[in-house]
């Protein structure tokens, strides 16, 4: 077995991190303290972060030393707690629906008017692969979308495609989506 599949096949350990309920904390406060303990980000997974704290997962081998050392993230102190992997604690997506219309279904043209973009600014942002649709990078501009597509804008959000509706009198095609608030 090489190290790659070692470390994928590597059991998983949850750690709970409590926070005082007056204090904010973001994912970044969270993996900024965790990377300021010297360890390395692939042995880190998912910080899922809620009202209460966050959801840390991590390899195994690592767990102990993060139990002992990790107690602050930012300049706030944390309680933090081994859990059973079953505990995990999903945080909830706020989705926000809405409409409008676009002159055709290209990539560019569905990104500006989901994610609020000048148009030039989304194609700029495809040419740099930072748009992915249903998971994958696409670069092209032009590229086609049709419902249920996902779109992911690196930095800005995620959005599903929900519907092409019908046409305007000016011939512009009505679109609703779902995006991630």
């Amino acid at each position: 077995m090489d190290a790659e599949s070692a470390k994928m096949s590597a059991p998983l350990a949850l750690l709970r991190a409590r926070k005082r309920r007056e204090d904010t904390l973001t994912h970044r406060d969270y993996l900024g303290s965790l990377m300021g303990l010297q360890i390395d980000r692939s042995v880190v997974g998912d910080i899922l972060v809620h009202e209460e704290g966050a959801d840390i997962i991590v390899l195994e081998d690592m767990a102990e030393f993060i139990l002992m050392h990790f107690a602050k993230a930012g300049r706030k102190q944390l309680s933090l707690t081994r859990e059973d992997l079953s505990d995990l604690k999903h945080a909830a997506v706020e989705e926000k629906r809405g409409t409008g219309s676009v002159a055709s279904p290209r990539l560019d043209s569905v990104a500006a008017l989901i994610f609020g973009l000048p148009r030039k600014d989304a194609q700029a942002r495809i040419e740099k692969g930072l748009v992915f649709v249903n998971n994958a990078p696409c670069m092209k501009p032009e590229h086609q979308i049709t419902e249920g597509d996902r779109l992911t804008v690196r930095g800005v959000g995620r959005a599903r495609v929900e519907a092409f509706g019908g046409t305007s009198r000016k011939g512009r095609i009505f679109l609703e989506y779902v995006r991630n608030a």
